[in-house]
């Protein structure tokens, strides 16, 4: 029991300081210094490569003919909002950057692309970056009415971190939903796996720790929310605290 309490008081701890943190080789350059909109998507900017995983990681293509023009005709077709070039003649889709990709110099995404040495496509690790035009980037929700954002969490399925209750829901699960089914049943820690998985507890099991690269390595959106980048990863927990009601 005073093991117990004094890893919630920790978590506590790490939540609350956790909120207030938050409140080379290339080919020659192309002629053009700044990309021009693609199909449906304007430009965002020149991003590193993540080094966790893909950067833009649910589709991908590539050919002797890349533009951005193809790559969004792609990108668009199978219903992402944001798509990258990369290498010249490389195309990801996905929802949002993940992991630890970040804004890079414009200099950096210097390689032509295959299919029109006039346009450029990317560089070494360097995706140049589109998005559609009334696309929001997801966030993390930190703290709302009844819970509090704690941290990504490291989750042993052979030692669950919250492995009290579960619920799974692929198609609809949302922050919300999930603090309602962990709350509701008395829980006071719930987090979010797997893009649909709902776990609840009252602390976080011995061996299951804060994530080495912390947010950078939840990077799954919620199903029942894509604006909610709070759905965690491969074994890996979005975890909240539920706050008593005064």
């Amino acid at each position: 029991m005073k093991a117990s309490f004094v890893s919630s008081i920790a978590v506590i701890s790490a939540a609350i300081g956790n909120v207030y943190a938050q409140n080379s080789t290339s080919t020659s350059c192309a002629a053009i210094s700044t990309p021009s909109p693609a199909g449906p998507y304007v430009y965002y900017g020149c991003m590193t490569e993540s080094s966790l995983s893909r950067t833009l990681n649910l589709a991908t293509t590539e050919n002797a003919t890349m533009t951005p023009e193809v790559c969004a005709s792609f990108c668009s077709s199978q219903g992402y909002p944001v798509m990258g070039v990369e290498y010249g003649e490389e195309c990801y889709c996905g929802t949002y950057p993940t992991g630890d990709s970040t804004t890079a110099p414009q200099s950096d995404c210097n390689m032509e692309c295959t299919g029109d040495a006039g346009q450029l496509c990317g560089g070494s690790d360097r995706l140049n970056v589109y998005t559609l035009q009334n696309y929001t980037r997801p966030t993390i929700p930190r703290m709302a009415d009844g819970y509090i954002y704690a941290g990504c969490y490291t989750d042993d399925p052979s030692n669950r971190a919250l492995g009290l209750a579960s619920l799974v829901d692929y198609t609809s699960m949302t922050v919300e939903k999930c603090a309602a089914f962990c709350s509701g049943q008395g829980y006071s820690m719930f987090g979010l796996e797997y893009a649909g998985e709902c776990w609840c507890g009252n602390s976080i099991s011995t061996g299951n720790t804060i994530a080495p690269n912390q947010d950078a390595e939840c990077t799954s959106t919620c199903p029942g929310d894509e604006t909610e980048l709070a759905c965690g990863a491969a074994n890996r927990l979005n975890v909240y605290l539920v706050l008593l009601s005064a």
